[in-house]
This record gives structure tokens, C-alpha cells and sequence, in this order.
């Protein structure tokens, strides 16, 4: 999952021209803002374990700069959640 976001991440730079070692903080934060808004869109979970609910959603945090968007009920917070199924 993080994996994919650095991919992602990256290729948002690389269609503004810049690398991560070159590039300006406004084409970083540009970067991250479309990282994150791909994130909401597109990266979806749910477990049984609500620790890895956790880790899940910090992977998407400290990659993509920010949580990703709430869903509505029965989703929970975000867009990974716990679900009992017993």
C-alpha cells in the first residue's frame, strides 16, 4: 500500500517536471495533494484485526501527507474499517 502511494507520489512529480530531489515545496505539497486525493478515490479496506485497521490508515497518513476522507456508515472512520463478521 505504501509502496503504491510513493509510486503514485512520484509519478504526480514526474508529470510536473521534477523529481523529489529537485523539486520546489509548492510542486512537494502539489504532489502530496494528489497523492492523498488518489488515495481517497482509489485505496479501500477492511479487517477483522483493528490493529492493522490502524496501521493500514498511518501508511496512508504519513505517506500521503493526510487521512484519507471519511466513507459514510457501515464503512467507519476513513476509508479502511473494522468489521466484526462472527
Amino acid at each position: 500500500l505504501a509502496t503504491t502511494a510513493v509510486y503514485m507520489f512520484e509519478r504526480f512529480l514526474a508529470e510536473a517536471g521534477t523529481t523529489p530531489d529537485t523539486a520546489t515545496r509548492d510542486e512537494l505539497q502539489a504532489a502530496q495533494a494528489r497523492t492523498a486525493e488518489w488515495a481517497g478515490e482509489h485505496v479501500f479496506g477492511c479487517d477483522m484485526n483493528p490493529a492493522l485497521v490502524v496501521v493500514a490508515r498511518l501508511n496512508v497518513l504519513l505517506t500521503a501527507g493526510t487521512e484519507p476522507p471519511s466513507l459514510p456508515a457501515p464503512f467507519g472512520k476513513g476509508t479502511f474499517g473494522h468489521k466484526k463478521t462472527l
